[in-house]
C-alpha cells in the first residue's frame, strides 16, 4: 500500500519533476544546446534553461520594448489641440521624453554587460538562442516581459543602494539576529542555509558574510534576478554601476529632476567563498552535500506569498529541515519574514493566523513571532512612517505616492523550536 504522507508525496514528486526536467522537459519542448553538453548550461534543468534564455533576450530588449512606450506618450500627446500641445511643450515636456529615451540607453549599457557576463559564464552562444526561437517556445515565465525587466531596477535600489537600507536593513537585522540566537558562532561551520526566492541576494550574501557558515545556497527561480545577481560579482573596474530607475513612470513626481535621479549599485562584488548561487525552483531544491551539516536553516523573506500552493513550500521548507537517522542533521529551523500579498492564482489565500494554525499542525513551535503593527516600537519594527509598523516595498520616498506595505503580518520571524521525534529524541525547528 502507497504511503499518503506529505512527506512521501512531496519525495514523489521531485523525482517525478527531476526526471521530467532534465529528460523531457516540464510541459514543453526541450532546449537542446547544440554546444559544450557537459556545460554549465546543461546542468540546468529544462525549465531553468528556458528561464535563463528569455531572460536575457527580455535584457536585451529592453531599450526597444522601453522606448516603444515612450513612443506611445508622443502618440497620445499629438491627439491634443495644437495650442494645448504648445503650453506642454514649453514646460519642457516633450524634452522630458527625448531625455526618458537618452537614459534607457543608459541602462542599456548595464543590461547588455549582464547579458554578456552570463552568456561568458554559462557558454551561451547564438545557437543556444537559435533553439529558442525555432522552438517557438517563447512563454509567460516570470522573465519574458519587459515588465520584469523594469522591476528590476526597482530591486537593485532596495537590495544594494543607500536609498533602499530603510528597507532592507530591517530585514538583515531581524535575520541574523534570529541566526544568532539559535546557532551559536563556533556551530556555524555545521550550518547550511538556504535562501528561496534570493532575488537579488543582499540577504543571502549578509547571511554568508555574517558567520563562517558552512553553505548558503541563494535558490531564485527567476532566470532574470538569477543573472543580475551573479552579476555584482563579476570582476570590474569601476567601484559601482550607474541605473536610472525611476524614468519609466511620469507619474506623481514633484519635478523633472526627481523622475531622473541615479543610483548607485556596487560593482565587482567580492562573493563570499560559502555563497552559492542557484537558478532553481525552489520546491524541487536539494542540499548539496547535506549529510556534512548538523544544523539546516531556511530563510524565507518576501517570499511564501508568492506561492501558487503554498502549502508545496511548507512541505518542502519540513523536507528541508527534518533531522534524518541517515545523516547527522540535528536541528531544523525556519526564519520567515514579509507580508502575505498574494499573486492572482493562489490555490489557497491563508491569513496569519490560518498559517498558525497550520504551521502547528505540521509540527513547528513557535519561538519567536513579531507583528510589527501591533509593536510598532520593537527593535525590528524600521518603519516608513514613524511608530506605525508600516514599511515600504521598493517605494519612491520622493513620489507623491508612496505604498505602504505591513510586511511582517503576523508572521515576521516565525519560527519553530523543539519538536519531539519518535525515541524521544529532542531536535529543534525553526518556522
Amino acid at each position: 500500500m502507497l504511503s499518503r504522507t506529505a512527506t512521501f508525496q512531496g519525495f514523489a514528486r521531485r523525482t517525478y519533476y527531476q526526471t521530467q526536467r532534465r529528460q523531457f522537459g516540464f510541459f514543453r519542448p526541450k532546449i537542446e544546446p547544440e554546444i559544450d553538453q557537459n556545460g554549465p548550461f546543461s546542468a540546468l534543468g529544462d525549465v531553468s534553461r528556458t528561464e535563463l534564455l528569455e531572460a536575457l533576450v527580455s535584457l536585451r530588449e529592453y531599450a526597444s520594448n522601453s522606448k516603444k512606450a515612450n513612443e506611445r506618450r508622443r502618440k497620445l500627446f499629438k491627439m491634443m489641440l495644437w495650442r494645448q500641445q504648445k503650453l506642454c511643450d514649453e514646460a519642457g515636456y516633450l524634452e522630458k521624453l527625448k531625455k526618458v529615451d537618452l537614459h534607457i540607453d543608459k541602462n542599456q549599457a548595464i543590461f547588455d554587460a549582464i547579458v554578456g557576463a552570463t552568456d561568458k559564464s554559462y557558454g551561451l552562444t547564438d545557437s543556444h538562442y537559435d533553439t529558442l526561437r525555432r522552438k517557438n517556445v517563447r512563454s509567460q515565465n516570470t522573465s519574458s516581459s519587459n515588465y520584469r525587466v523594469i522591476e528590476s531596477l526597482g530591486h537593485f535600489v532596495r537590495d544594494w543602494t543607500v536609498q533602499g537600507e530603510a528597507e532592507i536593513g530591517s530585514m538583515t537585522h531581524y535575520i541574523k539576529t534570529q541566526l544568532d540566537s539559535v546557532i551559536s558562532p563556533e556551530n556555524a561551520a555545521k550550518t547550511c542555509v538556504v535562501v528561496p526566492g534570493s532575488g537579488l541576494g543582499r540577504i543571502a550574501h549578509e547571511i554568508a558574510t555574517h558567520r563562517n557558515y558552512g553553505a548558503v545556497h541563494a535558490v531564485e527561480f527567476s532566470g532574470l534576478m538569477h543573472a543580475c545577481n551573479k552579476y555584482l560579482y563579476e570582476p570590474c573596474t569601476e567601484k559601482s554601476h550607474t541605473i536610472f530607475p525611476h524614468i519609466h513612470t511620469t507619474s506623481n513626481f514633484l519635478t523633472t529632476a526627481a523622475q531622473f535621479r541615479e543610483a548607485s549599485v556596487p560593482a565587482g562584488l567580492s562573493q563570499p567563498s560559502n555563497l552559492h548561487l542557484h537558478l532553481d525552483d525552489f520546491r524541487y531544491f536539494t542540499v548539496p552535500e547535506k549529510e556534512k551539516y548538523e544544523n539546516v536553516v531556511v530563510v524565507s523573506a518576501f517570499f511564501i506569498d508568492t506561492a501558487e500552493n503554498i502549502i508545496d513550500y511548507f512541505d518542502q521548507i519540513g523536507q528541508l529541515t527534518t533531522p534524518s537517522k541517515k545523516t547527522i542533521l540535528k536541528n531544523g529551523y525556519w526564519i520567515n519574514f514579509g507580508p502575505l500579498k498574494y499573486g492572482s492564482a493562489a490555490q489557497a489565500e491563508l491569513n496569519a493566523a490560518e498559517i498558525a494554525q497550520i504551521r502547528k499542525n505540521m509540527g513547528w513551535v513557535d519561538i519567536h513571532n513579531l507583528n510589527t503593527i501591533e509593536n510598532p516600537s520593537s527593535e525590528f519594527a524600521q518603519s516608513s512612517l514613524p511608530e506605525s509598523g508600516l514599511s515600504g516595498y521598493i517605494t519612491d520616498k520622493q513620489s507623491l505616492w508612496q505604498g505602504i506595505t505591513v510586511f511582517p503580518c503576523g508572521l515576521a520571524g516565525t519560527r519553530p523550536i523543539r519538536h519531539k521525534l519518535r525515541g524521544g529524541n529532542e531536535t529543534r525547528y525553526d518556522l
